[in-house]
């Protein structure tokens, strides 16, 4: 899959598989749909929590990383996010596309 295009669903499982593989523990929300056909997800908050949290038990390492296709961009609702874990916590944010993943297997190999 490496320089293929691929959807943000795609990137999404291979990246989801890439942590568990190094041994991440993977949170990620999916949306659900409705009665009404409409999709929604089921947490309550702000809008723009970014798409996984990634921790690392044994390295004692946490990431907030929102995926998005190599011309997506971050809404404001996701750059509020952004700027508050990046200011309010000692962990890590990332913005990753398809074009890192060599960057992004070697974060989730060596932490």
């Amino acid at each position: 899959m490496r320089g293929e295009a691929v959807n943000e669903a795609e990137f999404t499982t291979l990246v989801i598989e890439m942590a568990k593989t190094f041994g991440w523990l993977v949170h990620h929300q999916r949306p659900g749909r409705m009665a009404d056909g409409r999709w929604r997800s089921s947490i309550q908050g702000h809008k723009g929590f970014p798409d996984l949290v990634l921790v690392h038990p044994q390295k004692y390492k946490l990431y907030f990383v929102e995926l998005k296709s190599e011309m997506g961009k971050l809404s404001t609702e996701q750059e509020y996010w952004r700027d508050a874990i990046c200011v309010s916590l000692p962990y890590r944010w990332a913005i990753w596309r398809p074009s890192d993943l060599d960057e992004i297997e070697e974060v989730l190999r060596n932490g």
